[in-house]
């Protein structure tokens, strides 16, 4: 029995092992215009994934209660209700 990603796998049998799906990052329409100061969300399941397009490599991860909880938290306390669509 040898392993494959984790998982056990027996001779003769490859184990079924789910390829990673890519991300996709989508800018913020409230980033304004410039290319080069946008705030980028992912989405995987049960995750939101937040980064600076300046620095691609490092990236912020909320749950997404946690996410949910921030978006309220800035509704409520600074700008008024938001077009979640957009973020």
């Amino acid at each position: 029995m040898g392993f494959r990603g984790g998982v056990p796998s027996l001779p003769g049998r490859e184990a079924c092992v789910p390829e990673p799906r890519p991300l996709t990052w989508r800018k913020s329409s409230l980033s304004g215009g410039e290319e080069e100061s946008c705030v980028e969300v992912a989405r995987p399941p049960g995750l939101v994934l937040i980064r600076d397009s300046k620095r691609p490599s490092t990236h912020i991860t909320l749950t997404a209660q946690e996410w949910e909880s921030f978006l309220t938290r800035i509704e409520n306390d600074y700008f008024g209700p938001l077009r979640r669509g957009a973020l």
